[in-house]
């Protein structure tokens, strides 16, 4: 058995993409197609391998700074979810044995994991004590049953649905559709014009957006990360980029056109794009990190993501514990600032409602 870090998955690719199918969330974040138009100069896949067999690993960021190592999961700014590491079945001792020698290895490593699988294996390989932070909640839900089922339950029913698709249809001749791989680059820059339309320099997609088009012209072309557009008039007035693997259709990112004429357009869109997976057989939708009210319209069920911090070494250890205390004490203040702020909202509220 061997463990080598490497700036590449290199051969081992096909057996890697073998064991993301084996996890119990199957995340498209660790598909090959997504980490190879990630990976930079930090990049460091820590891989255990028995002469030419993958049994395990993990795809890493590793930024030093002084004698400090600071390790994350490579693509961490484009938010991925349900992360964990690599193992194959029946090899975990193996496998955590030699990621929990490598983490301990001589020298000062602060490790932060964000988006992590609530079912993971992280905790087995990390230095102690592991510090776990309920990070994000991910909307799902079982696509059961049929489209006209779900959407009854789903977006105030299906009524609300049509009624949205009539207002539109008085506009605009509507169209829907699903862009092949040959307009996969003219569909991105649509994409990120819409986008920049609805979160201007709010976005924290957009600064990324140059790494996210090298994976997903490999992902668009592998057939496992989709762009759904609505037109309007043959003009593009929404647009969501949905993963699909393993049985499972994700949400990641969208946009649309501003203008109020087209209101209620990404709601018609996500309709069709899950109209397009009950068709395809499809078994859930994932609506990945985040708890906005949209989100909810359209999945009854939850996962948690979790933020795993761990530190080796002296210097990692005092890093960690200061910064601990420092999210302890805003906490603390958040929780004191925050029955002020709403009795200063509640009298507010009632001047104005008697001036008027």
């Amino acid at each position: 058995m061997r463990l080598s870090p490497r700036a590449s998955l290199g051969e081992y690719a096909d057996q890697w993409d073998d064991l993301v199918r084996q996890l119990p969330i199957a995340t498209p974040f660790l598909r090959t197609w997504w980490l190879n138009g990630l990976r930079n100069t930090r990049t460091v896949f820590v891989l255990v391998t028995d002469r030419r067999t993958l049994l395990g690993g993990l795809a890493l960021e590793i930024a030093t700074s002084g004698v400090l190592e600071r390790i994350g999961f490579l693509g961490e700014a484009l938010a991925p979810d349900h992360l964990d590491l690599l193992v194959r079945d029946g090899k975990e001792q193996e496998v955590y044995d030699a990621l929990r020698a490598w983490f301990s290895r001589e020298g000062s490593r602060l490790i932060d994991l964000k988006g992590v699988a609530e079912t993971n294996s992280l905790t087995e390989v990390l230095p102690a004590p592991v510090h776990s932070t309920d990070m994000a909640i991910a909307p799902f839900t079982h696509l059961e049953g049929n489209y006209g089922d779900y959407l009854a339950k789903h977006v105030g029913g299906r009524k609300s649905m049509k009624d949205s698709l009539r207002r539109l249809r008085r506009e605009a001749v509507l169209s829907y559709g699903l862009v092949q791989p040959e307009l996969g680059t003219v569909a991105l820059a649509t994409l990120r014009q819409l986008h920049e339309d609805v979160w201007g320099t709010k976005s924290g997609f957009l600064p990324n957006f140059d790494a996210f088009t090298r994976s997903a012209v490999a992902g668009i072309h592998s057939g496992e990360l989709r762009i759904h557009e609505l037109l309007a008039n043959d003009r593009v007035i929404a647009s969501q980029v949905m993963f699909q693997f393993a049985g499972r259709t994700s949400h990641y990112q969208g946009g649309r056109d501003t203008d109020p004429r087209w209101s209620g357009s990404g709601t018609v869109l996500m309709a069709h794009v899950i109209e397009a997976a009950y068709r395809e057989g499809l078994r859930e939708l994932d609506c990945l990190r985040g708890d906005s009210d949209y989100k909810r319209h359209w999945a009854t069920n939850q996962r948690q993501l979790l933020r795993l911090r761990a530190a080796h070494g002296r210097i990692a250890s005092a890093r960690l514990s200061a910064e601990l205390r420092v999210e302890r004490t805003r906490r603390r203040v958040g929780r004191l600032i925050r029955p002020l702020r709403r009795r200063i909202g509640g009298v507010r509220s009632g001047l104005t409602s008697r001036v008027h």
